[in-house]
């Protein structure tokens, strides 16, 4: 499991970032930000994306090594 380093939360803003372990990815798809459980606005500052043909999702976009996610809520 990808783990959260950071100062987490300042100033209204969410910054996460991820050192997603070699040989190991996320579906750019499956992240979330979410506050109490209601969804909030993100963008991806640094990724490393690719499309995989996963076995059974088909063609997917994955992330690989150091993901950075800001939001600001």
């Amino acid at each position: 499991m990808p783990q959260i380093t950071g100062p987490i939360s300042t100033d209204n803003v969410i910054n996460a970032s991820w050192q997603i372990a070699a040989e190991h990815y996320l579906y750019k798809d499956s992240i979330r930000v979410s506050i109490n459980n209601e969804a909030i606005a993100h963008e991806f500052i640094l990724l490393d994306e690719s499309v995989i043909n996963d076995e059974f999702f088909g063609e997917s976009l994955v992330l690989q090594n150091t993901l950075v996610v800001r939001a600001v809520y």
